[in-house]
This record gives structure tokens, sequence and C-alpha cells, in this order.
């Protein structure tokens, strides 16, 4: 395979350095200082939406009702339990409950790879984690499948700062179409009847917090929405995660024993998410860094490491974020990733690849548009 145009870690300013408003940090020892601190916030886009109603006089009641209903924003009383929701269901224990059914998924996601002619591994290896994974543990079943997963599959962006007012306009009006599409679901199954997969392991997060009741229908809605969203970065880390790896190794597969031994420094270097957000509450200097009061700090993920020096590997990274706010679907993620890449190589020893893109739009994230490869040889 050819040389990789991505070049993760060295595009990941795309333009926020040269904002006077925001600051960009690469160090690990300040970044950690900076989660550590009580000067620092977490962007609350709560209260952004609502400035933004005043002075717009528009609504973005459903992109409020998002954030109040996603585990990713703020820190009040709610956020900590849709958290404790969140966690408790992919804990380790609820998890290995899934366990074969994640590994039949796999295999068929794998299976279902032509192993004479090209395929791209975004459409055909990375989205079909959503459709054959993420919809029957999270019970996302919309009316309108495609579209769904088309506009699900990029509400990532809403956390971009400084994202243009169109394309907020255009965020209120996905979510309130996948609400929508997730309620005409319910209304066309009538009483009994669903288009749920059956025989599941394990009822589905959607059938946990409808029985539990911790949150209204709506917030039930939103928040396994923002959940099936979440899982975003787990799709691009796999396509990202197999590209790295075949590019590094001149087209070749490696390995189960090679990617085990080396699977935490490809994680690192895949990790689709670029930064970590937080803003200056007050004007301070951090290990030679300053810091105005108002500033957006941007934590660069791929640079923001430790390595050890003993031995190159990455010691300390904040791949999954940091403290109350590390990535609930950490453990469900390497989970996939372990299983779906050495399956993925034992079929494909060989692969040569064709046409790329990155997705340029996308400013919080490393992802590919497309990524077309061809067996070179395809044999289990």
């Amino acid at each position: 395979m050819e040389s990789d145009e991505m070049s993760i870690g060295a595009n990941s300013q795309n333009g926020f350095a040269s904002n006077p408003n925001m600051k960009i940090v690469a160090d690990y020892n300040v970044a950690l200082q900076v989660l550590k601190s009580e000067f620092f916030e977490i962007p609350n886009l709560y209260n952004y939406l609502e400035r933004l109603e005043q002075a717009t006089g528009m609504s973005f009641e459903m992109s409020r009702c998002f954030v109040n209903a996603s585990p990713f924003f703020l820190e009040n009383e709610r956020h900590k339990l849709l958290r404790q929701v969140a966690v408790g269901f992919l804990s380790h224990s609820k998890l290995k409950r899934w366990d074969s059914f994640f590994s039949e998924q796999i295999k068929d996601i794998i299976n279902d790879l032509p192993g004479d002619r090209d395929f791209d591994l975004v459409a055909n290896v990375g989205m079909p984690i959503f459709d054959k994974i993420a919809r029957p543990l999270l019970g996302v079943y919309p009316s309108n499948r495609k579209d769904f997963d088309r506009i699900a599959t990029v509400l990532q962006r809403m956390v971009e700062p400084m994202l243009p007012l169109k394309q907020r306009i255009q965020s209120e009006a996905d979510f309130r179409n996948l609400i929508n599409m997730l309620e005409e679901a319910t209304v066309e199954a009538g009483p009994g009847c669903d288009n749920r997969v059956k025989g599941l392991p394990a009822a589905s997060l959607l059938e946990h917090v409808q029985m539990e009741k911790p949150f209204d229908q709506l917030t039930c809605y939103a928040f396994v929405t923002a959940m099936y969203a979440a899982l975003a970065p787990l799709v691009q880390t796999a396509v990202n995660m197999l590209a790295l790896i075949y590019t590094e190794n001149s087209g070749r597969a490696i390995s189960a024993a090679e990617f085990d031994a080396q699977f935490d420094r490809f994680l690192h270097l895949a990790t689709a998410p670029k930064y970590i957000h937080r803003i200056a509450l007050k004007s301070t200097a951090i290990g030679g860094s300053h810091f105005s009061k108002g500033t957006t700090v941007l934590i660069d993920i791929q640079r923001a490491v430790v390595t050890s020096p003993e031995n190159k590997q990455i010691s300390r990274h904040m791949d999954f974020g940091f403290g109350t706010h590390f990535c609930v679907g950490a453990m469900l993620s390497k989970r996939i990733l372990k299983e779906l890449v050495p399956l993925f190589m034992q079929r494909f020893p060989a692969l040569n690849a064709h046409q790329k893109a990155v997705d340029t739009e996308l400013n919080v994230a490393y992802a590919y548009k497309f990524y077309s490869v061809s067996p070179v040889a395809a044999s289990y």
C-alpha cells in the first residue's frame, strides 16, 4: 500500500491555531494540569444554545434536549445519572452476556466482504458496526435506518468549537428527525410487535431505560440516540487502524500476536477523536503557557502523550478522555477492535489501496470519507 496522506497528528490544527480565542495544548503535563484545574471547565453547550436562541430568535429546543440527554456534556446531577446508567449498562459483567453475539456479528461483517474485488473500508467494515452491533445493543430501530445512520454518524460535529450558525440550524433539524424516526417505528410496530432482532442475549439499552424509567420517554430516545452516535469514533478508529497497519507493512497484514503486542500503539495512532475541550474561567499560567479568560483550550490527544524511553511505547495518553469524562464505551471499543482487526487480517493477508479521501470537513475527528482496497490474496 502507498504512503498514507492522512498524516494523523500532523494535520490536527485545521486552522484552530490561528484563532486568538483558541489554544492548542500538545504537552501531556500541561494538558493534565488543565484537566485537573478548577480554572477550566467543560464548555457549557446548553447555556451557549440558550444564548444563541436569545440572539437569533430561533429555537434550538431539540439540540438542548440532546445536550440534556447525553452523558458526554456538562457535570450536573442529571448528567451524573446519565453516566451512571451508561457505565452500568456497558460494564464488564453486562457486556460479557453479549460476548458470543458480538463474535458472531464480527464474523458476519468480515465474511460479507468480497474476496475478489474492490471494497470500501468505511462502507463495508466501519458502517456495519453500527447496524450489526450498535443497533441491537442499544435498541435503536428507527423507521428509516439508512437516513437515521447517515444523520447520527455525523452528530459529533455538534461539539465543534465555533460551529457556523447554518450547521447549528441543520443539527436542530437533524435531532428532530432522529426522534421522529424512533417514534414512527414505535407506532408502526403496533402492540406486541417490533422490528428488533429476536433472541438477543439481554435487553437493549433502550429496553433497559424504558423498564427502569430513570427518564421520560423523549429523554430515553435522545439518550440512546446520543449513545448510538457516540460510537462513530469506534467506527472511524477501526478504519484508521486497518489503514495504518497495512500502510506501515507495505500492504501486508501482521500476525495476531504482533497485533496484540502493539495494540496500544495502534490504538493511539488510529484514535479518531482529535481534542478534549475546556474553557478558561480566568487568566492563568500553566507550565509556561498562558491562558486568557474565555480561551477555548483544545488538548491535542495525538500529541499530548508520554513515551516510555526504555521501549519507546506510549505509556500515558488521553485516547479515551480523562477523569469523570473518561469514555463510557472504552471497554466496548477495545473489545470490538481486538477481535475485528485480527479476523480481518486473517482473511486478507495483503491489500492494495486505491482511492481514499479524508473527511476534511470534520474538525473534531480523524476520519476517512472512503478508503477503497482490493484483496491481493484472501484465505482463512
